[in-house]
């Protein structure tokens, strides 16, 4: 049995929170769900606490951008970070991946490839960003 993917989300939405929970429960024993944090302060404490494999990273957490906590929360926790957003700028989606972030997949990307997106960057594949919408 292979080691599973340790999943930390950051979203300010708790319908969203709640559909990755689900999303991450319904992909057996490859993906576990370590922690949630809903805005900056937490998502940085969680991080750093956690060390998960992978973070799944809202772009505007409670009215403040997580673009600004990007290089900290890599530095802190090791992880590789995947942007799900639901913001079309571009500019500011570059810039993301600029800083090290590892792709964004839109919010609307369907489940299968959330699912792909998340084993993806656990093996050091580096999803596209942009990638499903």
């Amino acid at each position: 049995m292979s080691t599973p993917i340790r999943i930390m989300l950051v979203d300010d939405h708790k319908t969203m929170l709640w559909g990755l929970e689900k999303l991450i429960e319904g992909g057996g024993s490859d993906l576990q769900l370590v922690g949630t944090a809903h805005n900056n302060d937490s998502a940085l404490q969680q991080a750093s606490a956690l060390k998960p494999d992978v973070i799944v990273l809202d772009l505007d957490l409670e009215g403040r951008s997580s673009i600004e906590i990007l290089p900290q929360l890599l530095q802190d926790s090791g992880a590789r970070v995947m942007i799900l957003s639901g913001n079309r700028d571009q500019g500011l989606l570059t810039q993301a991946v600029k800083l090290g972030a590892r792709g964004v997949v839109r919010v609307c990307a369907p489940s299968r490839m959330m699912r792909s997106v998340l084993a993806g960057l656990a093996d050091c594949r580096l999803a596209l960003p942009g990638s499903g919408g």
